[in-house]
């Protein structure tokens, strides 16, 4: 047994092993340091046996911090504010009723299980706890570490992750959890392999710019920034390594994913509300030939074929040459990316081709004013268009909208429930989020948000902490315009609805010799349309976003089409749903169709 262990504590999913353990573990192998893994995570849920409510937490919305509130009463003794007084915050902040009965059982399963781990395992055998502070399971880290640390006082206690990401936070968990000996920032697999390395050989933690020591936790900037180390490139890196997920994970009862990176960054970083680019380095991106290669050599040894892609955004230039490779592959890949909603059908058609099956993509809106304002770069059509073209393409969209931005209008609200209503044909959002000030997003930067989100008082203070966690928050209170009450609540209906009766809706279109025959069932009585002839002709154009110039322009070639006949007509297709406008521009609604029933019934 080596000297290290890298620890994945509960609530992070049991579906996939943990990348960044993975490839630490990896790294430090190459250097000759025999490393163990614990993923507790998994431990945990099958020594509670309860698959729901486990999922349940992973699940719930991270910014009630439900997953750290289990665990509080442990760490912060004395605590100021209720348990009743943070139930009642997390359920208007979106906590299910089911999660906020469970507490109880949940708390003490997971207090158990955490003492249990000290007293019966061999973690305290151990010269350095390694933790991976993700989303759900920062606090149960804390826990954890706190314990052990309290049986072994000599036991060094390493965090890193983007639950610690940023100098001020990172200095802020130090000094409010002193057993802590050494926090990791940054994402940066060469700084945390010589840390590693320099324990273990004798040394001890030092000082570099991206890391924050304990004798160091009142020091000046300049005093933690004397070393500067540049990170492994993607292509260096080795194949993390997922064994020890793979020997304990049990496949009868959940689905494997296997998770992988391509880049790292974020190559538009302008969305207003995002922490993604702050996070990250500069943007790079593994060759495609390296990607390839990694993808074979994972699914060969683990023999998954699901692939997680934790990019920030697909990187639109690898796109060609990646789905060139895989698509030569004689492999049923089933592959998940996050990217943004400016890619082309093409490219969509590609993704497939390549084994894409769900993109996770960022819609957020259907005003184009508020996407401008917001800095996301697409606009109204370019939304709608791309979730009609990844219908059309085979792939599942994961899509988000949001509300409550600063800069929102109340016709930022009609216009985004008007094309709601429009499309409800097309896959609709997996949430209405509300809109949160994120640490590192431009608000904060900007210094727009500074007061922290209610919630870390309630989870974290005591009369022994004077602080107002702006250093420790991942989310704050910001000013947002004041809308009124009922367009909130009519965008909730309209999003309820369309979640509700998506399955019963249609909106096809059928091509015969010189017509076309749109069959709209988005309503209970169902409507026919014959577009015979320049009517057929300009639909048919419209399939993409089109300029009326354009359109004019082709469809005169063939039928001398005047100006007004043809914008009569268009603004008749409008009037119907059938189309939707913007700046002159055109798109069609509806699906070639395609499904097994006749539409014409």
């Amino acid at each position: 047994m080596g000297d290290t262990v890298l620890i994945n504590m509960p609530f992070y999913t049991v579906h996939a092993p943990n990348l960044e353990i993975g490839l630490l573990k990896s790294l430090l192998n190459q250097s000759s340091v025999e490393t163990a893994v614990k993923y507790y995570n998994l431990l945990y849920l099958e020594e509670t046996g309860d698959y729901g409510s486990y999922m349940e937490i992973v699940d719930s919305p991270v910014e009630v911090l439900y997953s750290d509130w289990l665990v509080s009463d442990e760490l912060v003794l004395g605590k100021r504010f209720a348990g009743s007084e943070y139930l009642e915050y997390a359920k208007r902040n979106g906590l299910s009723d089911n999660l906020s009965k469970l507490h109880p059982q949940m708390r003490e399963s997971l207090v158990k299980f955490i003492r249990q781990v000290i007293e019966s395992d061999d973690l305290l055998t151990y010269k350095l706890l390694v933790f991976s502070a993700k989303y759900m399971n920062l606090l149960s880290s804390l826990y954890l570490a706190k314990l052990a640390k309290d049986s072994n006082p000599n036991l060094r206690i390493l965090v890193f992750g983007e639950l610690v990401s940023g100098m001020e936070r990172a200095t802020k968990l130090m000094e409010l959890f002193p057993f802590i000996d050494l926090i990791c920032y940054e994402a940066n697999y060469r700084l945390l392999r010589e840390q590693v390395l320099s324990l273990l050989t004798g040394h001890s933690f030092f000082v570099a710019d991206g890391c924050v020591l304990a004798q160091k936790r009142n020091s000046s900037r300049a005093e933690l920034s004397t070393i500067r180390m540049q990170d492994i490139p993607l292509d260096q890196l080795p194949v993390p390594d997922y064994d020890d997920y793979f020997e304990i994970a049990d496949s009868e009862s959940y689905e494997f994913l296997l998770p992988f990176e391509t880049s790292r960054g974020c190559w538009w970083g302008k969305c207003t509300f995002c922490s993604a680019k702050s996070l990250q380095r500069n943007h790079e991106v593994k060759s495609p030939g390296r990607i390839v290669d990694e993808m074979l050599i994972l699914s060969r040894k683990y023999k998954v074929l699901r692939f997680d892609v934790t990019d920030i955004c697909l990187p639109p230039d690898v796109i060609k040459p990646l789905c060139e490779r895989l698509s030569s592959l004689d492999c049923d890949f089933d592959i998940f990316w996050e990217a943004r909603a400016d890619l082309c059908k093409d490219d969509l058609i590609a993704l497939f081709g390549a084994g894409v099956r769900t993109l996770q993509v960022g819609i957020e809106s259907f005003s184009s004013k508020l996407l401008r304002k917001i800095g996301k770069g697409t606009d109204q059509l370019g939304n709608v268009y791309f979730l009609k073209s990844a219908i059309e393409a085979g792939i599942d969209i994961v899509w988000n909208l949001m509300y409550g931005f600063p800069e929102e209008t109340e016709e930022d609200y009609e216009q985004t429930i008007s094309v709601m209503q429009h499309i409800v044909h097309f896959t609709p959002p997996a949430n209405l989020v509300k809109f949160r000030a994120e640490r590192h997003s431009m608000y904060h930067e900007e210094g727009r948000c500074t007061v922290p989100a209610p919630v870390y008082e309630l989870v974290l203070s005591n009369e022994n902490w004077h602080t107002d966690f702006a250093d420790v928050a991942c989310y704050f209170s910001i000013l947002t315009s004041k809308i009124n009450e009922e367009k909130i609540n009519e965008l909730k209906r309209v999003y309820d609805e369309w979640k509700s009766n998506h399955s019963r809706y249609r909106l096809d279109y059928l091509v015969g010799p010189g017509f076309v025959k749109i069959v709209d069932k988005r309503s209970p009585e169902t409507v026919e349309y014959t577009l015979c002839g320049w009517q057929g002709e300009t639909y048919l154009m419209c399939g993409h976003i089109a300029y009326f110039r354009k359109v004019h322009d082709k469809l005169k070639e063939k039928f001398d089409i005047e100006e007004d006949s043809l914008r009569e007509f268009l603004n008749f297709l409008v009037g119907k749903g059938l189309i939707i406008t913007e700046e002159d521009q055109y798109l069609g609604l509806a699906l070639r169709y395609t499904s097994s029933y006749d539409v014409r019934e």
